[in-house]
């Protein structure tokens, strides 16, 4: 195998660079909103409301008269925010769950297998309407209803690769020298189950962001008026006949880049990572 390995595939794959180059970006951009932002994101303006794009509000105003880019910028922070927590909240959880599960077997494994077999059959993004319209609206609701829709997926994902490495000889010394359970799964089994797993976080990454997103716009995520991207996409629609298509289309923009750029970076993990691609 060459040593320099991944940064072969990255240069083989342009695409992957791209994806991360701009996952990066919009990383930078969350963390320094408050220096690149023109406007505070919440200021109102009413006499400048619904301005084109210009050089004095690069992305237009809204119907209050806020800065539609300052708003995009602070969006980006909170949505990124969103998708980040989720999304390792329902790592740590899914994964342990199915870890154990996978490694101890036995009623366990059944009585975990059929709780996940339950929430997997609602249609992901009905349960997390219906979840976030019984625990309200705010930042901290979408976060767990996100969350737990992804829960399910780490469990099946990770008692798989469980159930397979832990047969493995390594896996076998382990258990041999006497070491415990859950010092056999967290510390051996775990580390090398990590690959298509941390692939599978890149893919939700864009999955949380979209579904944060899709709860704003039916009203059921952020309150307004922190910014997030959804919501502006809400405010927006309403003024789409009347040709005011920046309100739409920059926070609609943020969010197919985003998904874009962070399903292409998983792809190229899942290059680095498959070892039948490797040399």
């Amino acid at each position: 195998q060459r040593l320099d390995y991944p940064l072969y595939l990255i240069r083989r794959n342009p695409l992957t660079l791209f994806g991360l180059a701009v996952v990066l970006l919009f990383v930078l951009v969350g963390a320094i909103a408050p220096w690149i932002a023109t406007h505070d994101p919440k200021a109102t303006l009413p006499i400048h409301a619904l301005e084109p794009p210009s050089s004095r509000f690069l992305f237009g105003t809204d119907q209050y008269g806020r800065d539609v880019f300052s708003r995009v910028v602070y969006a980006c922070r909170m949505d990124l925010f969103i998708a980040l927590t989720s999304v390792g909240l329902a790592f740590l959880i899914g994964t342990s769950i199915g870890a154990i599960s996978g490694y101890y077997g036995g009623l366990l494994d059944v009585f975990s297998m059929r709780v996940i077999e339950v929430l997997m059959a609602f249609p992901p993004f009905i349960l997390a309407m219906g979840m976030a319209a019984a625990l309200g609206v705010g930042t901290a609701n979408i976060i767990y209803v996100v969350a737990l829709i992804q829960i399910p997926i780490y469990v099946r994902l990770a008692r798989a690769e469980i159930l397979s490495a832990k047969e493995r000889p390594y896996a076998e010394a382990a258990r041999c020298v006497g070491n415990p359970g859950p010092v056999i799964i967290f510390s051996h089994l775990l580390p090398n189950c990590l690959p298509p797993l941390l692939v599978q976080v890149a893919l939700n990454m864009s999955w949380a962001i979209l579904n944060a997103a899709g709860l704003s716009f039916i009203a059921l995520g952020v309150r307004p008026p922190t910014p997030e991207w959804g919501s502006m996409i809400n405010e927006g629609m309403g003024f789409m006949m009347a040709g005011k298509w920046w309100l739409f289309a920059f926070p609609g923009a943020a969010i197919f880049v985003t998904i874009l750029a962070f399903n292409l970076l998983a792809d190229g993990l899942r290059d680095i990572f498959d070892p039948r691609l490797r040399w």
